[in-house]
């Protein structure tokens, strides 16, 4: 038998679970450009390994032990993927209040309070994960400061996604500070369409905000 969530209320896990499956919720850009797959643990492992230039072999003569040679080195770094995680807490009044409205007016009106809970913590965590996605398509790196993570990780290295330094197009004038007269939203947009199809990409979505 599932354990209720609700004491008094006939709502289990998979009621939660087939509640979040039907919700409706706002689209978001990173479940399409980013596909979540799921892992059994948070952790990674990489192979790091070191080239140097060419080794000439050594000149001897017939007979002699052959010098052995080292390999190049190869480290092995293991590190931990963060989560991403948010929880709303009831207080021991919000829970005797949620008591007395279930014992005067029934399971829905306590039912309704709790998902107004499950949606705004589902909410929070895809609303990180959209920002994760557009700073990636955007600055084609992440950054987590005190600033935009204040209660979570901040990491000592920008976690950069390689884009070559030709691909990153930037407009000559900012458009939120320039003036009609020094910006050319479309001749910008013709610039990075005419990249696009000399490397073969089709260019067919461009994400916007209207303060930047």
């Amino acid at each position: 038998m599932k354990t209720k969530i609700i004491e008094g209320v006939e709502l289990t896990q998979g009621a939660v679970d087939s509640y979040l499956k039907e919700r409706q919720y706002e689209a978001l850009y990173w479940s399409t450009f980013f596909p979540r797959k799921d892992v059994a643990q948070l952790n990674a492992t990489t192979l790091i390994g070191s080239k140097g230039s060419r080794v000439a072999a050594a000149v001897i003569s017939y007979n002699a032990k052959t010098p052995e040679a080292g390999r190049k080195i190869i480290q092995k770094k293991t590190f931990d993927i963060p989560k991403i995680a948010i929880k709303r807490v009831k207080t021991e009044i919000e829970i005797l209040e949620q008591r007395m409205t279930l014992a005067m007016l029934g399971a829905n009106a306590v039912i309704s309070d709790y998902f107004e809970d499950v949606d705004y913590v589902y909410d929070a965590v895809n609303g990180r994960q959209e920002w994760f996605a557009l700073q990636a398509l955007s600055l084609t790196k992440i950054q987590l400061s005190t600033t935009n993570n204040p209660n979570g990780v901040v990491n000592e290295e920008v976690i950069d996604f390689g884009m070559p330094t030709a691909n990153k197009k930037v407009v000559s004038v900012v458009w939120s500070t320039g003036t009609a007269a020094t910006m050319d939203p479309i001749a910008d947009f013709k610039a990075v369409a005419k990249a696009g199809r000399a490397l073969g990409l089709k260019f067919t979505k461009m994400l916007m905000h209207p303060d930047a």
